[in-house]
């Protein structure tokens, strides 16, 4: 995915596809049975969930069904591959089901956490208004809740923002600690007030403050227009 460049109109559906291979990979390495999306471009109107390309969307349809309405994906490409588009849906089912979880657990909130930290590194990398507010920036934003690592955003050496599941012993530039799983739960959902959190506790913001501002305001945009797939 690092190599793919969405269209401008796309960035909204590409966040979404991004997102939800961020959840699979995630759910995989907690041994959750479900098919690894690997999102590509089909053009500047057509997004594959898939390397097979047997469950491809158009831009529209995607944000259509994250968002909670129905539409359907290209019924040929779902046709070509039967059992492995099969796997995708059901992919997509558990997916959602992991946002409808009631009880949260570390397990949820960490599938979550990456999977809304890369809708926001889709904006970083791809928003122009969001790429000029990050100009000179770099650095790494660990997350956790309580003691327990959740995922990172850190930016590379070429420019390129990305998320990981791994605690490197990269020295972060900002630590954000989540004081219980509800709050990083409200956290991954893009629903964290940075004002009234703050000044309650729920959320503790340790390093380079301006770094923390900027993404907090782009991540703020991202989930703002990009519709969260819990609906899927």
């Amino acid at each position: 995915m690092k190599n793919d460049h969405p269209a401008k109109e796309q960035i909204s559906a590409w966040a979404i596809a991004c997102s939800l291979s961020a959840a699979s990979k995630e759910m995989i390495e907690q041994n959750i049975w479900v098919q690894c999306l690997q999102p590509e471009l089909q053009g500047a109107s057509w997004i594959s969930l898939t390397k097979e390309n047997n469950m491809v969307f158009s831009n529209v349809n995607l944000v259509r069904v994250a968002g909670g309405t129905f539409a359907i994906p290209k019924i040929a490409c779902l046709l070509k591959k039967p059992i492995k588009s099969l796997g995708a849906l059901l992919t997509l089912i558990k997916i959602r089901r992991v946002y409808l979880q009631k009880k949260h657990t570390i397990e949820q909130v960490r599938i979550l956490m990456l999977a809304g930290l890369e809708t926001a590194v889709c904006y970083l990398n791809f928003h122009s208004y969001s790429k000029s507010l990050m100009v000179g920036e770099s650095g790494k934003i660990d997350f956790y809740v309580k003691e327990k690592f959740l995922g990172s955003v850190s930016c590379s050496t070429n420019n390129f923002w990305e998320t990981s599941n791994r605690n490197t012993r990269e020295e972060p530039s900002i630590i954000i600690t989540f004081k219980d799983l509800n709050t990083a739960y409200r956290g991954a959902l893009g629903e964290i007030d940075p004002l009234v959190d703050a000044a309650e506790k729920n959320v503790l913001i340790r390093g380079r403050i301006p770094l923390i501002e900027k993404f907090g305001y782009i991540s703020r945009l991202a989930m703002k227009e990009v519709p969260i797939p819990k609906t899927l």
